[in-house]
C-alpha cells in the first residue's frame, strides 16, 4: 500500500501556529507552482515556497460543505477557508485564478486567499510585444502585418471568453470542443467562424434552441469587457491559440504545442513583471 504523504489541514494549522512566518503558497496546479517558483522567489518574495494543492489532503466533504464543486481551484479556496481562523500575522497564502469570477461576482473574500490580478497566471503574459516575441522571434511564424494580426488574435480570445460568460449566465453547462476547425488564416489575420462554432457547441450540448438567447448574452458580454485583454482571456485559450498560429503560419514545429509554450512561459517570467506582486 502506497503511503499517503499529503499534508493534512490540522497539520497545517499546527504548522502555522508554531511558525506564522512561514511563507508557503498553495496554488491550483503544477504549472502555477513551477512558474511562480521561477519568477516569484526573490526580492519581496524571498522565502516563498509554492505547493500545488494536490500536496494537501482537502477532503471532498470540506469542499462541498461550502457549496463548491470538486476541482483544484475549489480545493484551494476550501483550504483557505479552513485555515482562516489562524492569527492575522500568518504569512502563508492560497492563490487561485480569477477566471470568470471577477466578472460575475464570484470573488470570495477569505483571509490570506489571493486572486490573480488578471484572469490567470498565463494572462500576465498577454501583451503585444511579448506575444510577438514568442510567435515571431522564437517560433519563426510568418506574420507580415503584426498590428492587423494581433488585433484578430485577441478578438478570437475575447469572443471565446464572452461565450463562456454567456454560458455561465444562462446556466447551460455547455460541452466545449476545440476551436481549430472553426479557424483559418486568411489575408494575414485569424478568421474565426464564430456563428458556426456557436451552433456547433450548442447542438453538441443539446441546447440548439438557446441560440438566440446565447447569442444575445454573448454580444452583451463582448460590449462589457474592458480594454485590458489580460482581464478578458482564458489562459488555456491563450496558449492553445498561440500553438495553432505557429502551426498555421509555418513556425518551428517544436514550439507548436501547448506544452512547449507553457515551458516557454516558465523560463521567461521576466516578460511579466506584474507577477512579482501576485501574492503580496
Amino acid at each position: 500500500m502506497v503511503e499517503d504523504l499529503r499534508m493534512r489541514i490540522h497539520e497545517l494549522e499546527a504548522r502555522y501556529e508554531l511558525e506564522p512566518g512561514l511563507k508557503d503558497v498553495f496554488v491550483e496546479g503544477a504549472f502555477d507552482k513551477e512558474l511562480l517558483t521561477e519568477g516569484c522567489s526573490t526580492g519581496v518574495n524571498q522565502g516563498r515556497v509554492y505547493y500545488e494543492i494536490d500536496a494537501v489532503d482537502v477532503p471532498n466533504e470540506v469542499v462541498t460543505a461550502l457549496g463548491l464543486t470538486l476541482g483544484n481551484k475549489q480545493r484551494v479556496i476550501a483550504l483557505a477557508k479552513a485555515l482562516e481562523g489562524l492569527d492575522e500575522e500568518c504569512e502563508y497564502r492560497c492563490l487561485v485564478d480569477r477566471d470568470l469570477d471577477g466578472w460575475i461576482g464570484g470573488i470570495t473574500h477569505v483571509a490570506r486567499l489571493k486572486w490573480t490580478r488578471f484572469t490567470s497566471v498565463e494572462a500576465y503574459f498577454i501583451r503585444s510585444d511579448v506575444v510577438k516575441r514568442y510567435l515571431i522571434t522564437v517560433a519563426k511564424s510568418r506574420i507580415e502585418d503584426w498590428g492587423r494580426f494581433y488585433t484578430s488574435f485577441v478578438r478570437v480570445l475575447r469572443d471565446l471568453f464572452a461565450m463562456r460568460l454567456a454560458d455561465r449566465d444562462l446556466g447551460l453547462n455547455l460541452t466545449w470542443v476545440k476551436v481549430d476547425k472553426s479557424l483559418k488564416m486568411a489575408g494575414g489575420v485569424v478568421r474565426f467562424d464564430l456563428d458556426g462554432y456557436v451552433k456547433k457547441i450548442l447542438q453538441g450540448s443539446g441546447a440548439a434552441r438557446q441560440l438566440g438567447a446565447f447569442t444575445s448574452a454573448m454580444e452583451q458580454w463582448v460590449e462589457r469587457l474592458d480594454e485590458d485583454d489580460r482581464n478578458c482571456v482564458r489562459g488555456h485559450d491563450f496558449t492553445y491559440l498561440m500553438s495553432w498560429v505557429i502551426g498555421s503560419c509555418g513556425g518551428i514545429k517544436g514550439y507548436g504545442s501547448e506544452e512547449a509554450l507553457s515551458r516557454l512561459l516558465v523560463i521567461t517570467t521576466s516578460e511579466a513583471p506584474e507577477l512579482i506582486d501576485i501574492v503580496a
